[in-house]
């Protein structure tokens, strides 16, 4: 609520299997990953994101 109140688009997901559809339809600069997301982890999401072209450039935020 914070980030969308200092006008960020954000998108939210509930499990790491979305997190990942997500990254194919938007190009986030940051993303905030939960550690102990159910399907697949924060890490798993991370590791997959970091072998595509475009994960170099995304700051990606491990939270718990």
């Amino acid at each position: 609520m914070l980030l969308r109140m200092e006008g960020h688009e954000v998108v939210v997901t509930h499990d790491g299997r979305e997190a990942l559809s997500a990254f194919d339809t938007v190009e986030p600069q940051v993303a905030f990953l939960d550690i102990g997301m159910p399907e697949l982890s924060g890490y798993d999401v991370a590791r997959r994101v970091r072998e595509g072209a475009r994960g170099k450039s995304i700051l990606l935020v491990a939270i718990t």
